[in-house]
């Protein structure tokens, strides 16, 4: 099977961030669909709507080097990250 390498010489930045999201987003059901993942995916679409630097740091407060850091939400000083959204990551 021939593989396919996208040209991405005329996508702008945020159709490569969608790009991205949705390659994720079908490798994540196809390898795991016992897993819950629209919170994370609805929370990573975001990038298509926000300015790129804003995303960075939201996108950072579920990485599981970060988010693991802390023993509880509070002791964290999450930005964007909601004691409920965090709860989710942290179970997930």
């Amino acid at each position: 099977m021939k593989s396919q390498n996208p040209d991405f010489t005329n996508i702008s930045m945020i159709g490569r961030a969608a790009y991205a999201v949705m390659c994720t987003e079908r490798y994540a059901i196809a390898n795991y669909p016992e897993k819950d993942w629209k919170p994370l995916f609805k929370w990573m679409w975001q990038i298509t709507s926000e300015y790129f630097d804003e995303w960075y740091y939201r996108f950072t407060e579920i990485l599981p080097e970060y988010l693991y850091e802390f023993d509880n939400y509070k002791d964290a000083d999450f930005d964007y990250l909601s004691e409920e959204d965090y709860n989710y990551y942290i179970n997930f």
